[in-house]
């Protein structure tokens, strides 16, 4: 039957027959196409939150000019990325308990929306070291919410969304974010919207949320297992069980956990950009960089993680090792002026290339890689222990820092060719 949403789908896929499905109930096919849409928009929704938010650019961008410490700064992306990852084991508990998962991403949706707007009026209306409390306190809040919709998400895509179209649902998705942002980072440059006023922005970012779970309500989800009657603490400690027993889960962890410094390394690409002075190092300038970076990478990463997401995660380690010492011998040689300005601004839009293929890589090969009845315990076991290892790569980063950005840049890059050592063992996922 040719319907507005089967003609869409099978454009955006490429399928001939969107009744072709891999990897989900057979009552699901005939839902695949709407599914794949709602999914497409509503994270394209959240994703362009996710830029207009970014703790690695435009929440310190705020928090410096509402004149709050630096140290605040700091701690956003480590905070942001542990609070959402380390609870996941008992949070995939109770949502293996409801035999529909989608309620629990519309409801995490609406806490990241709610918090959003206190960070806004955290910074709009209280004294510097007040805000900057305040901010930690609702980034904790809003991490614990996402950690939520993460587990929840690959949960529902699991079970609704055919296996080699998931990477291309988050890669499209990441697109249009990038997209959305670019325009916004071209009003800013341009002066069409006023940079002191730019915590609006983050205002857009709440409304985004709330657009998203509104349209993730409509997805059409069949009952999922919910066996088990232990408790939560109980099933968390089996569960972590796997690490032990399975060699796959447990490798992926690692090869994860040392992939962590594309997100870390981050501020400090952007702190090297600041020392080598000059307007490129503006929010704009950096805003559109990321925003580019999305919007031209998000489709073939995803094209490329559904064929095989594993070979996505060794090149992004690669790339991300060889732009991290391109970046230290900049450093070393004292690139300045323009060119340093360019160089950096350029490194910092490549690192968001690689970031976004290192998420995209690794979100498709754990929803790809578990079993259907047990996909949330298998995301949750591996977002908690890399949870529990970002604060800790977090700190050494601030540590190395101490004697310059450059340090804590080249610490990270000998992270990812270690996980390019490590990844390299990891199987293929089958079809």
């Amino acid at each position: 039957m040719s319907t507005p949403a089967n003609e869409i789908y099978g454009l955006l896929s490429g399928d001939d027959d969107v009744r072709l499905c891999k990897d989900i109930p057979e009552s699901a096919c005939r839902h695949l196409p709407r599914n794949f849409l709602i999914h497409l928009v509503a994270l394209a929704a959240t994703k362009t939150g996710d830029l207009l938010a970014s703790p690695k650019l435009v929440l310190p961008w705020l928090l410096h000019a509402a004149g709050v410490p630096a140290a605040f700064s700091a701690w956003l992306v480590p905070i942001r990325e542990s609070g959402s990852m380390a609870p996941q084991m008992l949070v995939a508990h109770w949502i293996r308990k409801a035999p529909r998962r989608k309620n629990y991403w519309v409801f995490g949706s609406l806490v990241q929306a709610l918090a959003l707007l206190g960070i806004w009026a955290a910074v709009a209306g209280l004294p510097p070291l007040a805000a900057g409390f305040s901010c930690l306190g609702l980034m904790l809040v809003f991490s614990l919410a996402r950690g939520l919709c993460s587990v929840a998400v690959k949960d529902v895509m699991g079970k609704t969304v055919s296996r080699q179209r998931r990477g291309r649902v988050s890669g499209d998705a990441a697109s249009l974010a990038g997209l959305t942002a670019c325009g916004l980072a071209f009003a800013l440059i341009l002066g069409v919207i006023d940079q002191a006023a730019a915590g609006l922005l983050l205002l857009a970012a709440a409304a985004l949320w709330l657009l998203g779970a509104l349209l993730y309500m409509g997805v059409v989800e069949s009952p999922g297992a919910t066996e088990g009657g232990v408790s939560a603490w109980q099933h968390a400690w089996a569960a972590m069980g796997r690490l032990r027993r399975d060699e796959v889960l447990r490798r992926f962890v690692l090869t994860r956990a040392l992939l962590l410094g594309t997100a870390l390394s981050a501020p400090f690409y952007v702190a090297l950009a600041a020392e080598a002075g000059g307007a490129v190092s503006g929010f704009g300038g950096l805003l559109l960089a990321q925003g580019a970076a999305d919007f031209l990478s998000g489709p073939v990463w995803g094209r490329m993680a559904d064929r095989s997401s594993r070979r996505v995660m060794l090149l992004c380690a690669a790339l991300a090792t060889a732009l991290g010492l391109v970046v230290v011998i900049c450093a070393s040689a004292q690139v300045q002026g323009l060119v340093g300005m360019l160089v950096y601004a350029l490194a910092y839009g490549l690192l968001s290339v690689i970031h976004a293929g290192v998420r995209l890589a690794r979100k498709t090969y754990v929803i790809d890689a578990a079993g259907a009845d047990d996909r949330a315990d298998y995301v949750a076991v591996s977002n908690t222990a890399t949870g529990l290892l970002l604060l800790p790569g977090g700190a050494l980063g601030s540590a190395a820092a101490i004697l310059g950005p450059q340090y804590a840049v080249l610490m990270f890059a000998l992270g990812t060719a270690a996980a390019m050592i490590v990844g390299r063992r990891l199987p293929e996922v089958e079809d």
